[in-house]
């Protein structure tokens, strides 16, 4: 029997994430696939919880992972095996640190698309990645926000 396709999804919260998130939903349903979607927190918040004497444990962000994911599968969701994971630190190596945790086929992900001097002083969001399916979407109210 074949083993089912691992798609893994990182998520920012952005519409252009967001629309990464529907290709990614697209492509485990059409290979009846598993789709694991991330999201990784500032370990700011986190240290700052700590400072308040609460242990940080993600419970809000995955709550509202949940809501989000729920709102952007519509009626697929909870039918594509979905899991949620949430992490603290520095996204490129908590992505990648769960991507070898649990070893995934591809990694769906949207990118701000930066180039030039910008891409040299902010640098790339993750090192080469293969297999990785990276696009930029227009998302008007970004760009309108923006202007």
């Amino acid at each position: 029997m074949p083993r089912r396709v691992s798609v893994l999804c990182p998520i920012d919260f952005s519409g252009a994430s967001l629309g990464a998130l529907r290709y990614a939903a697209a492509i485990a349903e059409r290979f009846d696939g598993e789709l694991t979607v991330m999201t990784v927190e500032d370990p700011l918040l986190a240290s700052m919880d700590a400072a308040a004497g609460e242990r940080w444990h993600g419970g809000e962000t995955r709550r509202e992972l949940s809501r989000v994911v729920a709102d952007v599968l519509g009626r697929r969701s909870g039918t594509l095996g979905e899991r949620l994971e949430v992490a603290s630190g520095r996204p490129a190596e908590e992505i990648l640190r769960l991507a070898n945790e649990h070893p995934c086929d591809l990694i769906v992900m949207s990118t701000h698309g930066l180039t030039g001097r910008r891409r040299l002083f902010f640098g790339a969001p993750l090192p080469p990645l293969d297999p990785a399916f990276s696009f930029r979407t227009e998302d008007r109210a970004e760009k309108a926000a923006a202007s």
